[in-house]
């Protein structure tokens, strides 16, 4: 054997047992991976503030999980009324998963505080602790 497939071998391994922690993408502003995650996103966003809107922020993708953390403001630049106005002055929070080759929307949410990623833990304890740190109550 190769030298280099035996690192190879013995990386998987090390990953598969957990040794190794797993490796975090930021996808380029602009790609298709981001696209793809941004439009997953719009619909229920969008349809909860009432108009379309535009997100600002991180995409991070470690296996088939992904999480996007920033900021949401109306495409057109005029701010809802109401709560929604108030909630949209607070970061943005999503959990998304990779199924059948689409991006699923499985949590997301407007927050002052740590309290959407402790939702997301609790509901998916399987998400990598790269995208959601375990927070210590």
């Amino acid at each position: 054997m190769k030298p280099h497939f035996i690192h190879i071998v013995g990386l998987l391994l090390l990953v598969g047992l957990g040794v190794v922690e797993a490796a975090v993408v930021e996808p380029k502003i602009g790609s298709p991976e981001r696209k793809a995650i941004m439009e997953t996103m719009r619909g229920p966003v969008s349809k909860h503030v009432g108009k379309r809107v535009t997100f600002t922020g991180n995409v991070k993708i470690c296996g088939v999980w992904a999480t996007f953390d920033g900021g949401v403001a109306p495409t057109d630049g005029v701010m809802p009324k109401g709560d929604v106005a108030s909630e949209m002055e607070l970061d943005f929070f999503a959990l998304l998963r990779l199924e059948k080759g689409e991006w699923k929307l499985l949590l997301w949410g407007f927050a002052g505080d740590v309290g959407l990623l402790q939702d997301a833990r609790k509901k998916f304890p399987q998400v990598p602790k790269e995208l959601v740190p375990v927070i210590q109550e």
